[in-house]
């Protein structure tokens, strides 16, 4: 049996080894996931983060090995899988509540947008756009809430780069502090011409860009809308892409996936391989759509399956270019969903109110950088989860589930939201254990390079 990924050095300060005793009777522990490789089969605790590997004459001795008891993947037949995880990650979390952390930060430059998609969230909401001052005092607040840490901005809109200038003076102003930051941001990608590059790079400390893409150009055109005449956005858009790559700046491309492109985005994939060539810079992924869009029905289980069929042949072809995001085992816990629930990030909106999340743009406001006060009764309700169901007592996927309740995003687990995690799960297994076999050969070419010279 060799160990191919340690479970987090957190488990030993909190539980340690797992003693049992030898008259026991011993199942696995709900969180271990099973996966045959090559070489033999891959046992990975998605609660620890341990993945082992075993040839078959281990494997049917399973509930037998010392070690998989030790490491929490063996347990009594009657031991709280649930009560167990809830335990730990309370406990964890409790001894990592000290440990400084990077603060992070979403900005709202503006509620504008040069685009008008149909299934846009922030449709209806007043169209804003920071001003100088709110943008100079977003700045100082940073400045004297960072205490030495380092930042995370994530630029945010709207189309954030709608308003260039508050981008501009936050960053200009962050760098003249001497505070060390990098950013992101989410954008249709159409402004990136070469002076903006050139400030991502040399100003904004921009490490990566998420670009949506809901088509091939017709369908694009069609489904942004943006308020230029006589243009191809989708042209400009793939050339700014481009621009981005070339300057070292890393590029997500977001497949969004609907009922009217399914088919298509197949298509879109092929002409961004043609014209990228296997960028390493470049990582594509697609986004399943459905009460969003507009489009009556597409929320139906039958929709939903077809969805998640068109998705998997999507994600077949990315993966065959080489474009997937390389992912493995996670390093920590899952203690939070995201930044509603993680206490050192906060959004602020184009007029310098507090929030939790990006998705409340103009409510449900925790504070003010105008104001030391902080509403702890938001953030809470922030925190609040959606109530268990009766698959959650078995699930592989439990330890690492967080659903809030005033998150956007869907909170109906199904079986597709399921085969989801699932595949994300087995992602991060053969991310990981493909990276333990490249180090092995890497020592072994070492090694045999080392015996020849000798």
């Amino acid at each position: 049996m060799q160990i191919i990924h340690s479970q987090v050095a957190i488990i030993d300060k909190v539980i340690g080894k797992q003693k049992c005793q030898n008259d026991e009777n011993f199942r696995l522990l709900s969180y271990v996931k099973k996966l045959v490789v090559k070489d033999g089969i891959l046992l990975y605790n998605v609660l620890t983060r341990c993945m082992v590997l075993l040839d078959k004459n281990e494997y049917v001795s399973i509930l037998n090995i010392p070690l998989l008891k030790e490491l929490w993947f063996v347990v009594p037949s009657d031991f709280q899988d649930k009560d167990f995880c809830n335990q730990l990650k309370k406990l964890a979390k409790l001894l990592l509540n000290n440990k400084q952390v990077r603060d992070s930060y979403v900005i709202f430059t503006t509620t504008d947008c040069n685009a008008h998609c149909f299934y846009c969230y922030e449709r209806g909401r007043k169209r804003i756009h920071m001003s100088q001052k709110v943008a100079e005092d977003t700045a100082n607040y940073i400045i004297k809430k960072s205490a030495g840490r380092n930042v995370y901005i994530s630029w945010f809109g709207g189309e954030p780069l709608y308003n260039i200038n508050a981008i501009d003076t936050i960053s200009r102003l962050l760098n003249s502090a001497g505070i060390e930051f990098f950013s992101r941001t989410a954008s249709n990608g159409y402004l990136f011409d070469d002076d903006v590059v050139n400030r991502c790079v040399k100003l904004w400390h921009l490490d990566a860009v998420q670009i949506s893409l809901d088509g091939s150009e017709e369908i694009y055109n069609k489904t942004k809308a943006y308020i230029y005449k006589d243009v191809n956005p989708f042209e400009i858009v793939l050339n700014n892409i481009g621009k981005l790559l070339n300057a070292g700046v890393g590029v997500s491309i977001r497949l969004n996936v609907s009922s009217r492109n399914q088919l298509d985005l197949e298509k879109l994939v092929d002409i961004i391989h043609e014209k990228f060539a296997n960028n390493e810079k470049l990582t594509i992924y697609s986004h399943a759509l459905f009460e969003s869009t507009g489009y009556k029905g597409d929320d139906t289980e039958k929709s939903k399956e077809k969805n998640f069929i068109s998705r998997n042949k999507i994600r077949a072809k990315i993966e065959k270019y080489g474009y997937s995001k390389k992912i493995g085992i996670p390093n920590n816990l899952c203690l939070n969903h995201c930044m509603a629930d993680n206490d050192s990030s906060y959004s602020i909106n184009t007029t310098g109110n507090l929030g939790k999340c990006y998705l409340y743009s103009d409510n449900e406001f925790c504070g003010s950088i105008y104001d030391e006060n902080i509403n702890q009764k938001v953030i809470n309700r922030f925190k609040e989860r959606v109530p268990e169901i009766l698959e959650c007592e078995k699930c592989c996927y439990y330890p690492d589930c967080i659903s809030l309740k005033m998150c956007g995003d869907e909170k109906t687990c199904d079986k597709f939201w399921r085969e989801e995690r699932l595949y994300k799960i087995k992602s991060q297994m053969l991310g990981t254990y493909n990276l333990f076999l490249n180090k092995q050969q890497i020592n072994e070419d070492e090694n045999d390079e080392f015996e020849v010279q000798c």
